[in-house]
């Protein structure tokens, strides 16, 4: 398939065929129809894997449109991602050169110079432009016209092929007709088959690469969903009566399981929006494939990150926003530099938004008591008491006693440590067991007839207060009392 109307017929059927595309618009391109053949450059460089060599024929594309501030744009850009592609400097220095811009000029063949002193060409064109008069530069600078439509034909001004004689066109480094090296220099060479385009498909390697990433996406953004659902279950039977909260662990898996919800599905919209805006403005029109998968696979990671015991999960979370460096550059593809910038301003914007949202739901008391928080963890659920449990007291109840709970030291978890679970038992018989809790406001609680052995939840407990726990029954035996609870319990007679 090598007519330019087959290969148009066949794109309309296959858009995403870019190889075809790709041989149409250097077809486009050599048939002087440069506008049609942009089109179709602009649509490879939106939605193919980036190459330098359709860089370089937008680029000259632009450049035989008279577009040359946009011909130095994209190459300016290509240089970015491919420092080291002395051509594309060439031929920024080409465009230059006729867009009057000399110095510019000068200064790219003085880089190419010191990057390759051995370029003899471009030492002697660097020499021959400081030389050369205003006038003559401007002479010289002026773009060539075509004369006539047959490429094959000498209709071509430009250089003469030194090899079979025929003209050649000034864009290409190769005779169009027996491929000998020309004495042109800078513009792209259709007849040239580079090595990067001689390379196992990268297309398919990256392809294989963005699979990769959605289906570890999948698997962490489906660990946190069953989390969510098995913690929300957990929640239930705590809000029914039946689990006290033991520990710090306890009230955040509870307490903050709307809070934690909230903060993934943030991480879910604006981890995959960031990235996305950041690699369009360091790499104007670039897919927003790479990017949003990136960002989703980062916000499930973190999403998961979460569930994490509440002292991990800080080291957790900035563990994954850390790594997020690898996809970055593995995917997106920008230059080591710009991934490094566009790593950190994500970062720093994706811990705000969490801090942000964390702050709007708990307030910003939460986020400075946290070390305090931490404290307490480490210090009360780290500890094991007489039922070898954290949040556990086993008291043996005479008929009437005092008890007090402790304050945590910390507002915000006071506040969530309000519950508290009894357990009574005993060896012996007790029959018309009555229970009754009150403080100095008067009755809080009662419950008469009790059958041992009894479980009941108290929820009015206020960190300070002093609390007059009565068992009042027949007979003497000795009753086995355990109070589970965040806070420390003290008790005496």
């Amino acid at each position: 398939m090598t007519d330019v109307g087959d290969l148009a017929g066949y794109l309309e059927e296959h858009p995403n065929d870019h190889d075809r595309r790709w041989h149409l618009a250097k077809k486009l391109y050599m048939a002087t129809d440069y506008q049609t053949a942009l089109s179709h450059l602009l649509i490879l460089q939106t939605n193919w894997t980036p190459k330098v060599n359709v860089l370089r024929y937008l680029a000259a594309a632009y450049y035989r449109l008279g577009r040359h501030d946009e011909a130095i744009a994209e190459l300016k850009s290509g240089i970015e991602e491919w420092p080291e592609e002395i051509p594309l400097r060439e031929q920024l220095a080409r465009v230059f050169e006729v867009a009057g811009r000399y110095e510019e000029a000068i200064e790219v063949w003085r880089d190419i110079v010191k990057r390759n002193p051995n370029n003899s060409m471009a030492r002697r064109l660097l020499r021959k432009l400081q030389e050369a008069k205003p006038e003559t530069r401007e002479k010289q600078g002026r773009e060539p016209e075509f004369r006539g439509g047959d490429l094959g034909a000498g209709g071509m001004t430009g250089s003469k092929c030194p090899s079979c004689g025929a003209q050649n066109s000034e864009e290409f480094d190769r005779c169009w007709k027996c491929h000998a090296p020309l004495a042109n220099y800078g513009m792209p060479d259709p007849h040239e088959t580079p090595i990067e385009e001689t390379a196992p498909a990268p297309q398919s390697q990256w392809s294989i690469m963005h699979i990769v990433c959605a289906l570890a996406a999948a698997i962490l953004i489906g660990l946190g969903v069953y989390l969510s659902i098995r913690q929300l279950v957990a929640l239930r039977e705590a809000t029914g009566g039946q689990v006290p909260m033991c520990t710090v662990r306890d009230v955040f898996s509870n307490a903050l399981l709307s809070t934690r919800i909230a903060a993934g599905l943030v991480l879910l919209v604006a981890w995959p929006l960031t990235l996305w805006l950041l690699a369009a403005l360091m790499k104007p029109g670039s897919s927003a494939r790479g990017p949003l998968l990136v960002g989703f696979l980062s916000a499930s990671a973190g999403y998961l990150s979460l569930w994490t015991a509440p002292g991990d999960l800080p080291y957790v979370f900035m563990t994954v926003v850390f790594l997020s460096i690898i996809p970055i550059i593995g995917v997106i593809r920008v230059d080591l530099t710009y991934a490094i910038v566009v790593w950190l301003v994500q970062g720093a914007l994706v811990v705000g938004f969490v801090l942000g949202t964390v702050c709007a739901l708990e307030g910003a008391a939460f986020i400075r008591e946290y070390p305090k928080i931490m404290h307490y963890a480490e210090v009360h659920d780290g500890v094991r008491n007489y039922g070898g449990e954290p949040g556990r007291y086993a008291l043996l109840l005479p008929d009437e006693m005092s008890v007090r709970w402790d304050s945590t030291g910390v507002g915000w978890l006071d506040s969530h440590a309000n519950r508290v679970a009894f357990e009574i038992s005993s060896d012996s018989a007790v029959s018309g067991l009555t229970i009754e809790i009150k403080d100095a406001t008067g009755l809080l609680f009662t419950k008469g007839q009790v059958t041992l052995p009894y479980k009941f939840m108290f929820d009015r407990v206020r960190p300070g207060n002093t609390y007059h726990l009565s068992l009042m029954g027949e007979g003497t035996a000795k009753l086995d009392v355990t109070v589970r609870g965040l806070l420390t319990l003290d008790f005496g007679n």
